[in-house]
């Protein structure tokens, strides 16, 4: 399999933005392309494959939102609903998976078959997608009919002057402000609330990956590692309540006492490892860590 790289280092400060467009839609996007004609040849059985599509599609939606001026509407409309649709199939794989993972081995009789028969129904559904994104290569001849639109804007770029940087300041900006608006309620926050915080912190994080050319290397570096602990510790947290939120289908779903009395000890135990997760984040994430988290993206966006 060729190197994938996440980071988009290939690029400068001073480059058409049109151009920066092409190379970074470009290499996610074929990305996803790979990943789909690797399931499509039978790679869904594996774990890190189904988690790969996902974070290629997420990452891939993170370069049309950030270069959503450079790409023809209706082409980035096509695009982002395939993305859309590729994401979230894989995202119910890959929750049961999760869940598999933590909960196998208390799982016993009836539980093991349901959660079986979930598995076996979500991978069934990616399956089927899968197959029908990769006949006769139709997202293939989709990426490459948008990478030569992007060739021929590379032109009228470079004529015009205007550079990267600034550009892609000003394309982070609202992601900025939304994942400070986010950050601003602190660690206490609801669930609904955290998810969505969670959310914010994943695209920006993605489109940080596409910005190291716009942004002095330390303040780089500080957003993208500060981004990536609050990703990870936010995890935690809403993996629990995808857990949890699993548990409690499954009771309401069943009318056997001793299924429900193993899901009951199961919750009780989800539970735990919910609040204590929620601890571990509240502890890390102070009110000083926010305001320097706030500062941090306030220089990103306004760097001169």
């Amino acid at each position: 399999m060729p190197q994938l790289e996440k980071l988009l280092t290939d690029v400068g400060p001073a480059d058409p933005p049109a151009c920066v467009a092409q190379r970074a839609l470009d290499s996610r996007l074929q990305a996803v392309v790979l990943y789909l004609d690797r399931a499509a040849a039978g790679a869904l059985d594996d774990v890190e494959e189904i988690h790969q599509l996902r974070v290629w599609t997420r990452r891939s939606a993170a370069a049309l939102k950030l270069f959503a001026t450079l790409v023809p509407r209706r082409k980035a409309a096509k695009l982002k609903k395939v993305l859309r649709r590729l994401r979230r199939s894989a995202g119910a794989v890959r929750d049961l998976d999760v869940i598999e993972a933590q909960l196998g081995a208390a799982l016993a009789g009836p539980l093991v078959q349901r959660l079986k028969k979930q598995r076996k129904s979500a991978r069934k559904s990616l399956r089927r997608l899968v197959r029908r994104r990769s006949r006769h290569g139709k997202l293939k001849r989709k990426v490459k009919r948008l990478m030569r639109r992007l060739e021929r804007r590379c032109g009228d770029f470079q004529s015009n002057g205007i550079a990267f940087a600034p550009w892609c300041r000003r394309q982070l900006s609202p992601l900025l402000e939304d994942f400070s608006r986010h950050a601003s309620g602190g660690a206490r926050q609801t669930d609904a609330a955290l998810h969505r915080w969670r959310l914010a912190t994943k695209r920006l994080r993605y489109a940080v990956e596409l910005s190291p050319a716009a942004l002095p290397q330390k303040t780089w570096a500080s957003l993208y590692d500060l981004l990536g602990e609050v990703q990870e510790r936010i995890g935690r947290v809403c993996d629990a309540l995808v857990q949890r939120q699993r548990l409690r289908q499954w009771r309401r779903d069943t009318d056997d006492p001793a299924e429900r009395e193993a899901l009951d000890r199961l919750a009780a135990k989800c539970q735990k490892q919910l609040a204590a997760a929620k601890r571990a984040f509240g502890k890390w994430w102070t009110g000083r860590r926010g305001s320097s988290a706030r500062e941090l993206c306030r220089k990103a966006a306004t760097v001169a």
